[in-house]
């Protein structure tokens, strides 16, 4: 009984062996996993540069409405 279960796992051993479909999966995962860790990155990347171009141009209209205001007053 005990060599049938051996030559039984060495089978199963061989056949997980030859079989590749579950390769072909896991290397799907992980083009996956490094393609969104890209885009992350890059997202993170464009997003702090929005916002400081946002803030440049908060402060670039707040100058503006103060020298129109100042212009205003003093004309």
């Amino acid at each position: 009984m005990g060599t049938v279960l051996r030559r039984s796992a060495r089978v199963r051993l061989r056949r997980f062996r030859r079989d590749d479909a579950g390769t072909t999966i896991l290397e799907y995962g992980l083009i996956l996993a490094v393609a969104s860790l890209v885009i992350l990155a890059v997202a993170a990347l464009i997003g702090q540069s929005t916002v400081a171009n946002f803030l440049n141009l908060g402060q670039a209209v707040e100058t503006a409405e103060q020298t129109a205001e100042a212009g205003a007053a003093g004309g």
